[in-house]
């Protein structure tokens, strides 16, 4: 048995070399093999939205004035209630978007990554096993923080990296991670590695606008189609077996997300530490342009999921 002398003799390079077309979403490595992206593995686990017979539902509400919801969708046909659905989602998305993409371009003109014309990541993108060859691969210092805006535009995720970097953290933005026996791959929004320890944190951020819970439900919308963050629908969904002791919810399917990630990095030799999740979402006002919203950024420390990411894993495979 071979002696372990020191905590880098514990890290296991795994030897491929992966390569990310964003825009399709597609992970592949050197031999033409194609992943299969965390995301979607964890999609395979939840329950599907019914919209078109839930928007059938909606209309026959319309079509009885004894109903609390009368009023609502009176003289609404399911079709028209879909595009309604497809109206909001769109809003919620370019939200979502500028401000995802305002944090993704701070870090991916640093990086060095080769885009396509559309501005994606198209080609070769450093993988845990470069960290493990040379720490300075794909790392980011303070100041790129700094210089792009996110220190006086989100000041709290900016402290958090700074917090992690006085403590000894390098920082890494989207980093690969892989494994070839799951036939599994992912982008890590910010991977911290402490080098003298071996541990790791991941900090990711999310920008959809309904708060995060834990519970299996939605908010109901107002008589203006906004988000009412006091009328609470509770549902009881779950996951899918074997996860199918796990709510069906937002903040159950990115703790699925970020642990997983988190397990695969512990397959290289490193040692968990934590999950930070930076939710960044608008205050909601009435007749208020979405782009003049008010924003508030929650900080979620996320529980460690390794025995259901290692119980949806073995399922997948």
């Amino acid at each position: 048995m071979r002696k372990i002398k020191n905590i880098r003799d514990m890290l296991v390079p795994k030897g491929r070399t992966i390569y990310f077309d964003e825009e399709a979403h597609k992970y592949s490595n050197e031999l033409g093999f194609v992943y299969t992206s965390t995301t979607t593995v964890v999609g395979k686990y939840t329950e599907d939205f019914e919209k078109e017979k839930i928007a059938k539902a909606c209309e026959r509400i319309g079509k009885n004035p004894n109903h609390k919801d009368f009023l609502k969708y009176k003289g609404k046909s399911a079709k028209m209630i879909l595009d309604e659905w497809a109206a909001t989602t769109k809003v919620s998305c370019d939200f979502g978007t500028i401000k995802h993409n305002f944090l993704e371009t701070a870090v991916k003109t640093a990086n060095g990554y080769k885009k396509n014309a559309k501005g994606f990541i198209d080609g070769r993108i450093y993988t845990i096993d470069d960290i493990i060859v040379n720490h300075n691969y794909g790392r980011l210092k303070l100041k790129v923080f700094e210089q792009s805006g996110v220190k006086d535009k989100y000041p709290e995720i900016y402290n958090i990296l700074k917090g992690l970097h006085e403590a000894g953290y390098y920082i890494y933005a989207e980093i690969g991670v892989y494994d070839d026996n799951y036939g599994i791959s992912g982008l890590i929004d910010i991977l911290c590695v402490n080098h003298h320890t071996n541990d790791f944190i991941i900090v990711d951020w999310k920008t959809n606008k309904a708060p995060i819970r834990f519970d299996c439900g939605y908010y109901k919308k107002d008589d203006y189609g906004l988000l009412d963050l006091n009328n609470w629908v509770k549902k009881d969904e779950k996951f899918k077996h074997p996860l199918s002791h796990l709510e069906d919810s937002v903040g159950n399917h990115y703790s699925m997300q970020l642990s997983t990630y988190a397990y695969l990095v512990t397959t290289f030799g490193y040692k968990f530490k934590g999950l930070i999740l930076c939710h960044i979402r608008p205050l909601e006002q009435r007749f208020v342009p979405r782009e003049n919203w008010n924003e508030v950024i929650d900080i979620y420390n996320l529980t460690y999921l390794e025995n259901d990411s290692r119980l949806m894993l073995d399922d997948f495979r």
